[in-house]
């Protein structure tokens, strides 16, 4: 009952997270405003794409509709007693589904079922998506301090709205057209200024693997892991923090709520690896997840403040990598 207590709870709580996109995409500008390694003209085409994002919390609607889920199931029926039967009858009604859709018009639709745990940008509709299941602990959680559902939910919602401006994002305008928007002396800044965090990545070890990670292949996720942290942060900083009424501590714990933003995004990521697995996490496009999570910070001049790290040490190094 897992996801079904999730589309029930993403439906009472979907405009405090869209609250979080609104204040993400005004901060976002903000944090454009000091980038001047950006001329003016390119600002404001990044900023006219940033007002233009569409939010879909995916098959939210339809999950809650009952005419639809009965159409939708009409044809499909459960035998309790036969597991392989069911199984054929999916397969089955699946591909009389599809068939059926030929003759139906064009819905735009990434294939993602409510109950899947998923987030993303989509450039060709200059969408950002998430999926019910987001809407729960560890990423959010109703009445409790702001700082830890945005180091959860607010965190993940950034990270995709970088996705926006990353190295894929960038090609698409704000209507979803493919095409080069950034001129090309301001796209070689930008690849320079990512070379930081390819270097950074690439000279992380993965002992699981028992080999280097390869930054190249993962930087378009560690840049957004790395900005959105950033982005997450800020948008905290200005529109929650000051408020009384999230400013309540959690009984029995002696951390701050500013170093619980930094827990909760750590917590996130918590997660056991099979070694039978570690290769491949070793080679895709995502980082192993202790490696999102120290990447991350160790870029951050606002968790080195927070926690008190010294300057130099593993956590704080002199020289931090921020493409934004």
């Amino acid at each position: 009952n897992k996801p079904l207590k999730s589309i029930f709870q993403t439906s009472r709580y979907k405009l405090k997270v869209k609250e979080f996109m609104k204040n993400l995409h005004a901060e976002f500008d903000e944090m454009l405003d000091e980038q001047n390694w950006l001329d003016n003209e390119t600002k404001a085409t990044i900023k006219e794409k940033n007002a233009a994002i569409t939010y879909n919390i995916v098959q939210l609607d339809r999950a809650m509709n009952n005419t639809f889920l009965k159409n939708f199931y009409k044809n499909f029926t459960v035998k309790k007693d036969n597991f392989i039967k069911n199984v054929l009858a999916v397969k089955e009604e699946t591909f009389f589904k599809n068939m059926r859709l030929l003759r139906e018009p064009y819905e735009f639709d990434l294939g993602i079922k409510p109950q899947q745990f998923f987030g993303y940008y989509y450039p060709q509709e200059n969408e950002i998506g998430w999926s019910p299941t987001t809407i729960e602990p560890p990423l959010f959680e109703n009445n409790i301090p702001a700082a830890i559902n945005c180091g959860g939910i607010g965190f993940v919602l950034a990270h995709e709205l970088i996705h926006a401006f990353g190295n894929q994002g960038l090609f698409y305008n704000k209507s979803g057209y493919e095409g080069i928007w950034w001129d090309n002396q301001t796209i070689g800044i930008y690849k320079q200024r990512q070379q930081c965090l390819i270097d950074q990545y690439s000279n992380f070890f993965y002992m699981q693997a028992n080999k280097s990670l390869n930054g190249t292949i993962s930087i378009n996720e560690n840049l957004s892991d790395v900005s959105g942290i950033k982005l997450a942060f800020r948008m905290y900083e200005k529109y929650y923090k000051t408020n009384a009424s999230q400013q309540f501590r959690l009984p029995g714990i002696d951390y701050s709520n500013d170093q619980l933003f930094f827990i909760n995004f750590a917590q996130i990521w918590c997660g056991v690896v099979a070694a039978s697995n570690a290769e491949y996490y070793a080679t895709t496009i995502h980082s192993p997840s202790e490696f999102r999570v120290y990447g991350s910070v160790q870029n951050s001049e606002y968790f080195a403040k927070v926690f008190n790290c010294s300057l130099g040490s593993k956590m704080n190094p002199v020289d931090k990598c921020q493409p934004w």
